[in-house]
């Protein structure tokens, strides 16, 4: 993973940690850093993008996370309501909880733009959340909810 998004990564990890809120890396991304993929495994297409799935109790906390992070030089995306930009990094938050997603449909306030979320809660709870000694861990999902390591940036 570059520098960058893996910057962007942590930014997204400790800002919602400091908030509070719960965050799990989910998408394409983990495919570079889950320990269950070796080095004996097809190579994956790299990506400059980043999905959080956002555990959130309303759409303020939601609101307060986005503005935080763009405090810290993330852009909107105009054109994708769920999408931050900083610099060539991409980052999807896609917030869930049964307050924003009543039965696991989130409705975007703005576009009205409908996403199935169903299983979110499930799958994010198997998804260690602990930050050990040593450096930030972020949680992400694999088969054996494994975290993984990240050095200091």
């Amino acid at each position: 993973m570059d520098s960058e998004l893996k910057k962007a990564v942590l930014d997204v990890y400790r800002t919602a940690e400091s908030l509070g809120i719960k965050c799990v890396l989910v998408g394409a991304l983990i495919s570079e850093l889950s320990p269950e993929i070796g080095p004996d495994y097809p190579r994956f297409r790299r990506t400059n993008d980043a999905d959080f799935a956002i555990y959130v109790p309303d759409w303020a906390a939601f609101g307060t996370l986005r503005a935080k992070l763009i405090e810290q030089a993330f852009k909107e995306d105009t054109r994708t309501e769920h999408r931050l930009l900083k610099g060539a990094v991409k980052v999807d938050l896609i917030p869930y909880g049964e307050s924003i997603a009543p039965h696991g449909k989130l409705h975007w306030p703005d576009s009205e733009f409908e996403m199935n979320v169903i299983g979110f809660k499930e799958v994010c709870a198997a998804a260690n959340n602990t930050v050990q000694e040593g450096g930030p861990q972020i949680p992400i999902i694999v088969e054996f909810q494994r975290l993984v390591e990240f050095s200091a940036v």
